[in-house]
């Protein structure tokens, strides 16, 4: 006896959505977004997405694989608003605005379109996101890479502008699949390792691209590329693609405005266009239905707990219901100004993080010089040549970083991972609070939140040793010195290298300093965002539900009993619909 095929997803979304007759607008959210899902796959619309930190490169690996300078490159974070790039009869551009209204233009050529895009989705010409995009879509003429799928420009994480990561993050269930894009100097740090596990939460294949690795000789590539590996391979990310790409978006763009096939070819993106085509796309139609089933599962069982809440709601007595609404209003005055209190214990612990960082830091540094000093003594008092003193630093300054690391990252690690876990018990006591008085309001049960994800110290040196002593400096052509008597010269070689393995101490922790400034501001800022939203989510909701309600109820009871029948339809519907999303395999991981 054969065994019956999965309903189609694509039917399964159709029934969702036929369901509502009567949506309120965040289930027209919801539904807008299930519908969505559901066309791009019935259109076989496969979406592969640019995803990193700011300034790794992303939008000019993008333009190296269209062949244009199309979006905007440069200094500072650029791209504010995801841009989706797909094929079409000529060149155009669509905004998408918050409030829904959509601005088609056609452009002339490419210059014209890149201005346009530059105008719309650039930190500069839009800051902020003035204009209240909410995205834009390029179409480009064919002979692009576009001819089977759509690519996604996305604003890095990571930068001072909040609301690009914010953005970016948003973007994440548009991807049926990703090229993650880091660069060689560091491979990796521990904030993009965390946006990689959030990314394959929501996305079923990710590609890692190591870009830049034109700045470096072939034996600090293949370093960067073990340490790349050594990394991943103990994040047990299952989504993530073994094969780890080596590209120079920039030399590849040049080489391929310039018709240089043999630059094309050492920039490294010809492997990574092969892969795409050979064989991301031969698993298109599976990656494609993991991203469709997972959003279409998420929305349905969003839109069953909103009907659910509305159905305790309708069902309480009016004057019960009016009452609830009130005590509900107060309970969150009170629990805005336990936030608020809350909000400056945690600002308070965040610049005292900080302050203790820096005082670690170069206590490490003081020490490091110290024990540097202390391995060169019998070199800088002996007749030993520059070559020998290089050799030395050679091997001891890798040792000396690797374990000074080591002691900054404990204590660190230490001192945050505990202040960071009472503040999160805190707030999520308080959301947990929120979600309390939003049942007694709805005499419903709303399970409690999940708890947040904590702070993730550092496990090892998210970082190269290059130039530890490569960048030292040459001091066989100071000519002033060839006028010295030989041994006063060559002690003055000496304590020259002395010098420059000091400055080179500096420069190395200075990268320290900043990678674990990097790592703290980023999990207190995600730690005041993430619970800031759980709090508003769920006061905005119940707001949402009871006003909704309210409305409803100042009709006679006989319409009021009529809504309460076609909630408990709906809800019936919705969860035959979890049922047959239940029988489809995951068939993308």
């Amino acid at each position: 006896m054969t065994a019956m095929r999965p309903r189609p997803l694509v039917e399964i979304a159709e029934a969702a959505i036929a369901a509502f007759d009567k949506p309120s607008a965040r289930q027209n959210d919801i539904l807008q977004r299930i519908r969505r899902h559901a066309e791009r796959l019935a259109a076989d619309r496969f979406q592969l997405a640019v995803l990193g930190q700011f300034k790794r490169g992303k939008s000019t690996l993008l333009n190296a694989l269209i062949g244009h300078r199309l979006l905007a490159t440069g200094i500072l974070p650029l791209t504010a608003i995801p841009t989706f790039l797909s094929e079409g009869e000529r060149p155009a551009i669509e905004l998408t605005y918050l409030d829904g209204r959509v601005e088609p233009e056609e452009a002339l050529d490419w210059r014209e379109l890149a201005q346009k895009i530059a105008e719309a989705t650039t930190e500069e010409k839009n800051p902020g996101n003035v204009r209240h995009l909410r995205r834009v879509d390029v179409t480009l003429p064919p002979g692009t890479l576009l001819d089977s799928m759509v690519l996604i420009d996305t604003p890095g994480v990571g930068s001072t502008y909040s609301h690009n990561t914010e953005a970016a993050e948003d973007v994440l269930p548009e991807c049926d699949a990703a090229l993650f894009v880091v660069s060689a100097d560091p491979p990796i740090t521990e904030v993009e390792l965390k946006y990689l596990g959030q990314i394959c939460r929501s996305v079923p294949h990710v590609v890692v691209v190591l870009n830049k690795v034109d700045l470096f000789g072939n034996d600090d590539r293949e370093k960067a590329l073990s340490f790349l590996k050594t990394v991943l391979s103990g994040a047990d990310l299952p989504q993530v693609d073994p094969n780890i790409f080596l590209v120079s978006a920039k030399v590849a763009l040049d080489a391929r405005l310039a018709g240089k096939k043999a630059g094309l070819i050492q920039s490294g993106l010809i492997g990574l266009e092969s892969y795409i085509h050979q064989s991301l796309m031969r698993r298109k139609a599976d990656l494609l239905e993991a991203s469709a089933l997972r959003n279409i599962r998420v929305g349905i069982t969003e839109l069953r707990n909103e009907v659910g809440l509305s159905r305790h709601a309708l069902a309480l007595p009016l004057e019960k219901l009016d009452e609830n609404i009130a005590i509900f209003e107060k309970a969150v005055e009170r629990l805005r100004s336990e936030q608020q209190s809350l909000d400056d214990l945690l600002n308070g612990e965040w610049r005292r993080s900080l302050a203790l960082l820096d005082e670690i830091v170069f206590d490490g540094e003081r020490r490091t010089i110290a024990a540097l000093d202390e391995k060169l003594a019998p070199y800088l008092v002996s007749e030993a040549s520059e070559e020998t003193i290089r050799s030395t630093l050679d091997r001891i300054m890798p040792e000396l970083f690797d374990k000074e690391l080591s002691a900054v990252i404990d204590r660190i690690g230490y001192h945050i991972g505990d202040a960071v876990a009472q503040h999160e018990r805190r707030y999520l006591g308080l959301v947990r609070k929120v979600h309390e008085t939003a049942a007694a309001a709805l005499n419903a049960d709303i399970p409690p939140p999940l708890a947040q994800e904590g702070f993730t110290p550092l496990k090892q040196p998210y970082w190269t040793t290059r130039g530890l002593t490569e960048n030292l400096g040459s001091v066989t052509r100071d000519w002033l010195a060839l006028l010295l008597p030989r041994r006063i010269r060559e002690r003055r070689q000496r304590e020259i290298l002395r010098r420059s393995a000091v400055a080179a101490v500096g420069k190395n922790v200075s990268n320290l300093h900043w990678a674990m400034r990097q790592n703290i501001d980023d999990n207190f800022r995600r730690l005041l965002s993430s619970c800031h939203q759980s709090v508003e989510d769920s006061i905005v909701r119940t707001r949402d539900i009871l006003a909704s309600v309210r409305d409803r109820r100042g009709s006679e009871d006989t319409s009021v009993r009529s809504d309460l029948d076609r909630l408990e339809r709906i809800a019936r519907r919705l969860a035959e619909l979890e049922r047959d999303l239940a029988s489809h395999g995951t068939t993308a991981n």
